[in-house]
């Protein structure tokens, strides 16, 4: 009687399979603490931001600085980076490991689309408009210093074509045709 057992695996294939699986974990806790931090700043976001911001009196001197909401919301972003930094102070800068750089990227990719979604909230007057503007450049710079030199162009350009939304609402709608 001759039985047919596969021989064992090798170490080496052992250690593929446990290596991929191990990395398909972390991606996942990965996505997952980038969904649930663009989910904190869009809270942050969503308690602190008043419509009034955006539709302060005319003569509210206070619109060459940015939101309470929006520092609020910065600061929860720079400490998630910061908590984030897996390669001993490189995060957002030359020479970050792949895996910061990765949940960078998508961290402010999310936080792009969630601020999207948050200014869809409010009405602005001319006033407003340029108090939009200052947080949304605001997010911009602070994205741009925590990515650095691993900021892609076309993520760039979005948060570039995000601030340049706010004109619209710069323009006084009397002085439409």
């Amino acid at each position: 009687l001759q039985l047919s057992v596969p021989p064992p695996p090798s170490c080496h294939t052992v250690l593929v399979a446990m290596t991929a699986r191990l990395e398909r974990q972390v991606e996942k806790v990965l996505t997952g603490g980038v969904k649930a931090t663009v989910a904190a700043v869009a809270g942050a976001l969503q308690n602190n931001q008043k419509g009034s911001d955006f539709e302060p009196d005319e003569t509210d001197e206070d619109d060459d600085r940015p939101t309470k909401a929006c520092k609020q919301a910065i600061k929860a972003l720079r400490a998630v980076y910061a908590a984030c930094d897996l390669c001993g102070g490189n995060e957002g800068k030359e020479g970050a490991c792949a895996n910061t750089v990765s949940v960078s990227r998508q961290l402010a990719g999310g936080v792009h689309q969630m601020l999207l979604r948050h200014i869809e909230h409010f009405t602005f007057n001319s006033t407003g408009g340029l108090r939009l503007k200052r947080d949304l450049t605001e997010y911009n710079e602070a994205v741009r210093e925590l990515l650095g030199q691993n900021m892609p162009r076309a993520l760039e350009a979005k948060f570039q074509a995000l601030c340049s939304l706010a004109n619209v609402f710069i323009v006084a709608p009397e002085s439409l045709p």
